[in-house]
């Protein structure tokens, strides 16, 4: 058995490329002399407070700021998402994506959502969206591929508890406290559990859920959300997932295309070069809409 890439995920995560393989996708970056490669991260949205399977039952997906077109509509609406939590967030977990990595010797890990190549490496550095904390002289950015992170943090109240009922009192810092943890949502939880359990699940209720009914207005503001492209709403998971089961066979790597509401598309701008410099790590709450505008202005001019 042979390991060629190795792509970091999380319980609460899933990988989706529209290849007909991951085999096919991870050969094109072989081929493209690609030796790493970063994935937008898209949020999950619950609309229900019980959620079981949430791969399943949640279809609502908040799309990652970096890869929002430059448009009012987007802008108001990452504006609506802000306003519904104490820190500003839009996101209210990561948002600098997942990386997979060609497996080689000297590949050693930064954090959760990068390696760093050996120094004497010839293979190159890939985005699939632009995030300029990360940017460094030989990115090349694939932005066309339908590859992407679909994240369902405490999507569901259930699994809200469980998280940071396991995560206790942990500490306001990461990696061996370097990086301290800023003022967050992550925070909030932490302190409201510990504190107040009734205000904690009030957490989960104002800032996570974004509870969807059969009202004309409801259905409308969700509509407004899709059409910004803020919000995207993918169905094809819960069938593929129906599918594997109905035919008990393995096709986790069938192909299985997302739909035409999904909209994931986006331009291609390459850059080649051979630098191997750290990438950065950010650890504070970032501030979706100036990253939201310098994505964009970095997409059309650089």
């Amino acid at each position: 058995f042979e390991l060629s890439w190795l792509l970091h995920l999380d319980v609460d995560e899933l990988f989706y490329t529209s290849s007909e393989t991951i085999y096919e996708h991870f050969q094109q970056l072989s081929q493209a002399g690609i030796g790493h490669i970063t994935y937008a991260n898209h949020e999950g949205v619950p609309e229900t407070v019980n959620i079981g399977n949430y791969f399943r039952e949640v279809t609502l997906f908040r799309r990652n700021h970096h890869t929002l077109p430059l448009t009012t509509a987007a802008q108001n609406f990452m504006k609506w998402f802000e306003s519904r939590t104490r820190h500003g967030q839009y996101m209210l977990f990561y948002d600098n994506g997942k990386s997979a990595v060609r497996v080689e010797n000297g590949v050693v890990p930064v954090s959760v959502h990068s390696f760093k190549l050996p120094e004497n490496s010839e293979l190159r550095y890939c985005q699939t969206f632009r995030d300029i904390r990360n940017h460094r002289p030989d990115t090349i950015y694939t932005e066309d591929q339908d590859v992407h992170i679909f994240h369902y943090p405490v999507c569901g109240e259930f699994w809200f508890k469980q998280k940071y009922e396991t995560l206790g009192n942990f500490k306001s810092s990461w990696m061996g406290d370097s990086l301290r943890i800023a003022p967050s949502f992550h925070l909030d939880c932490r302190d409201e559990m510990l504190q107040d359990p009734q205000r904690f699940l009030e957490l989960f209720r104002t800032q996570v859920l974004y509870k969807t009914n059969s009202s004309p207005e409801s259905r409308s503001f969700a509509n407004q959300l899709i059409a910004s492209q803020v919000c995207f709403r993918c169905d094809d998971i819960p069938r593929f997932i129906s599918y594997q089961k109905l035919t008990r066979t393995n096709c986790a790597l069938r192909k299985f295309p997302l739909s035409a509401q999904s909209g994931l598309g986006t331009s291609t701008i390459n850059n080649n070069s051979n630098n191997t410099e750290d990438r950065i790590e950010g650890g504070g709450v970032s501030d979706a809409s100036k990253l939201w505008l310098i994505a964009n202005i970095s997409r059309d001019y650089l």
